[in-house]
Formats: C-alpha cells, structure tokens, sequence
C-alpha cells in the first residue's frame, strides 16, 4: 500500500513535470516566435535605417552640387551685373558719341546742301542760257583828260567773245521774247556788236570775223564726217542729287540734250537723273 501510495505520488509528480515541461515548451516556442518576429522587425528596421542613410548621402550630395551651382550662379549674376554695367556706360559713350556724330553729320549736310543748291543753280543757269546770262566782270577805265570814271564791260579772250555771241545771237527762237527780238542781221552789223565790248577783233573785217565764228559750222561738219564713217556720236547729261523738283530736273535734262542734238549732233544721250560730279558714272541712275 505504501508502495502504491509512492507510484501514485510520482505519477502525480510526472504529470506535473510534464504539464510544466509543455508550459515552458510552449513559452519557448512563443518567445521564439517573438525573437524571430523581432528579429524580422531589426532587419527592417536595418533596412530602413541603410535606405535613409542611402538618402541622406544622396541628399548630402545634391546639397553640395546645389550650393556648387548657387555659388556658380551667383558668381555669374555677379560678372552679368558687371557686365551690364559696362555695357551700360559703353551705351552712354556711344550715344554721346553719336549725338556728336550726328551734330557733325548735321552740319556737313547743311554745308553740302548749301553747296548743292548753289551748284545746282550754277548748272541751272549754264543749262538755260536763253532765259539766264551770264555776263562778264565789270572793269573801270582810267581817268583821262579829268573824265569821270566810267565802268564797261570788256571781253578779253576769244572764248569769252565766243561765248557771248552764241547768247546775244542765237540761229534758232528762244521763245524769249522779253530778251530777244527776231532780226536778219548780216556779219557786219554782228560785228559791229562785238566791238562795243572787246577790241580783239578792231583791225579784223566781217571776212576774218566770219572765219572766227563759223568754228560750229565746222565743228559739226567733222562730227558729221566722223558719223558718215560709221562713228557713233553719243553724249552724256546728269543732275546732281538736291531738292530740285522733277518737273525742273526733266525740263534741264531735255534743254540738255536738246543743246547735245543741236550743237553736237549726238545720236544717243545718256542721262542721269540723279548722280553728283564726284560719284562714280556706273552707280548712278544711268537711262538712254
């Protein structure tokens, strides 16, 4: 009985041992669980901690190329700056400049313009001798025998005398009749007019005279062999550039080229409407 009370004590024991060995077998299992399920969090946690110090690099390194290119930046704004200012002064020079320029420029022109005008009456006044004369300088005669000093015109050379003749006489009608009359006059009464304002032909007759004036006769006469030769005779008119109206610019050219048919027996005239004495013949307005 004894014995049986022992076995029954032991097996009690046993049970308990081993209900105790499964409680602890089962609280190593879940601790191990735990551990494990921990040790998955660690691993994530590492993770995360390697990705963010990963990004924090990569941050690092952008803030560095980040400030590398502000600073780059701000030394260019700072050379840009610099550079407009200069080229801010270097507008300033070059407008004063040109202002001074222009003021030059202005008063050129105004000369230029000057000389135009009055270069362009001079040609005016050659290119229409029917209704505008040029007339000789006015000399004084010394006193004689207590005369009063008188003025008269004198010619002195033959082209003066020429000149003269060919606009006191003319072949053709002016359409000037407030300075011409139409006469028949014969080479006597001609060079009585010459001896009242030249004396190079005082010892000449109307013969010798007539030998003096009849040079165009001749002179178109050898353009005329020259033509029947085969020569072309062309002649050349222009107007320079000035504020002259068309209307006066068209009348000169044709009183022009009239004078070139006429004196010169020109086949073709080429003319340019606007073109100035020093310019180059092939870059003005050149028509036929």
């Amino acid at each position: 009985m004894e014995k049986e009370g022992k076995l029954a004590n032991l097996r009690s024991e046993a049970e308990a041992s081993n209900a105790l060995a499964e409680e602890y077998e089962a609280k190593i299992k879940q601790l191990e669980l735990e551990s494990t399920s921990k040790d998955h969090e660690l691993l994530s946690i590492q993770i995360r901690a390697k990705n963010l110090e990963d990004q924090l690099d990569k941050a690092e390194a952008q803030l560095q190329l980040t400030s590398a290119k502000y600073n780059e930046a701000d030394l260019k704004a700072e050379e840009a700056e610099r550079t407009v200012q200069k080229l801010e002064q270097e507008l300033i020079d070059k407008e004063q400049h040109y202002e001074d320029i222009l003021e030059k420029y202005t008063g050129a022109k105004a000369e230029l313009d000057e000389l135009a005008r009055q270069f362009d009456e001079f040609n005016s006044i050659k290119a229409d001798p029917y209704n505008n004369h040029i007339y000789q300088k006015t000399t004084k005669a010394p006193e004689r025998n207590n005369q009063i000093e008188v003025e008269t015109k004198k010619i002195v050379s033959q082209a003066q005398l020429i000149n003269f003749l060919n606009i006191a006489f003319l072949p053709v009608n002016p359409n000037n009749e407030e300075s011409y009359a139409r006469k028949n006059l014969s080479m006597n009464d001609i060079l009585s007019v010459a001896w009242k304002y030249s004396d190079i032909f005082s010892e000449k007759t109307a013969y010798g005279f007539e030998d003096i004036v009849s040079h165009s006769p001749r002179y178109q006469r050898f353009i005329q062999s020259l033509k029947d030769e085969g020569y072309h005779v062309i002649g050349y008119v222009r107007k320079s550039i000035c504020e002259k109206d068309d209307d006066s610019r068209v009348r000169l050219l044709n009183l022009m080229c009239e004078n070139l048919n006429n004196r010169s027996l020109v086949s073709k005239v080429f003319a340019s409407v606007y073109c100035n004495a020093n310019e180059p013949l092939l870059e003005g307005s050149t028509e036929i």
